[in-house]
């Protein structure tokens, strides 16, 4: 047998299965229902206040927060003229 023939014979085989029918019941009630609900008045007035007391919160922690400056002298050093590297790179040429 070839391809075609396992196609066809899947297909035919697929096309005899039987659909349950509480599930196109249960598919047909969710396309007959009404759309979701909207959110009531003070459900609305209790998300906005929660966004406002968080950004409140945000900017408090961060008011608290102080940084604290401290002034370092910089020492930049260079390591090639404290250590004799060039001794060890001519060594390896050889």
């Amino acid at each position: 047998m070839n391809t075609s023939n396992y196609i066809d014979q899947y297909i035919e085989k697929e096309k005899q299965i039987k659909a349950n029918p509480f599930l196109s019941t249960r598919i047909m009630a969710g396309i007959q229902a009404p759309g979701p609900k909207k959110a009531s008045l003070w459900q609305s007035m209790a998300v906005a206040a929660g966004l406002a007391l968080a950004v409140v919160s945000g900017l408090a922690v961060g008011t608290m927060y102080s940084e604290r400056v401290q002034n370092y002298a910089a020492l930049n050093i260079n390591d090639s003229s404290m250590e004799n590297l060039n001794l060890y790179y001519n060594l390896s040429d050889e």
